[in-house]
């Protein structure tokens, strides 16, 4: 994704399948590659709408808050653990783990 301008979001945390090990993402063209290549479960509904999000900011049609947001309802919709001051709205799934 070297060839696609970035966009910069406020920062995302989120936990990895390794314990205790936690995963920070900055932009657009991070949470993308997360997306694409690194997301650690099944793909559903609010998977395919983060991808759409995330393209439509990197082409400059919707702000990077826009993905961002998306991003979080994908991880939440998958049980990926989202910190706290991360969740849409600050609240969380109630799951508080990842999925594998």
């Amino acid at each position: 994704m070297d060839d696609v301008p970035d966009v910069q979001i406020r920062w995302i945390a989120i936990a990895t399948q390794k314990l205790g090990v936690s995963r920070t993402l900055t932009s657009v063209n991070g949470l993308a590659e997360y997306l694409l290549r690194d997301w650690p479960v099944e793909h559903g509904g609010e998977h395919l709408m983060a991808q759409k999000a995330c393209l439509r900011a990197l082409q400059g049609k919707v702000q990077g808050d826009t993905a961002r947001k998306a991003f979080v309802r994908a991880c939440e919709e998958a049980g990926i653990f989202i910190f706290p001051e991360d969740r849409v709205g600050g609240r969380g799934t109630g799951k508080g783990k990842t999925k594998r």
